[in-house]
């Protein structure tokens, strides 16, 4: 998968990466996504509990 990013936050993710010990961005980017995977899937079943209660 690709995803192409803006030119100033592939440069602040080239530089967290590399101070943080990272081999790449995308190992950072892939890292980052990992952690905030139970929020995100908290998120996503809160919106769609709310999007049921909508159509009631």
């Amino acid at each position: 998968m690709s995803i192409t990013l803006p030119r100033w936050l592939s440069d602040r993710v080239d530089q967290l990466a590399d101070v943080l010990g990272y081999r790449s961005r995308s190992e950072l980017i892939s890292r980052a996504l990992e952690g905030a995977l139970p929020e995100l899937e908290a998120l996503a079943e809160k919106d769609a509990t709310a999007r049921e209660k909508k159509k009631r």
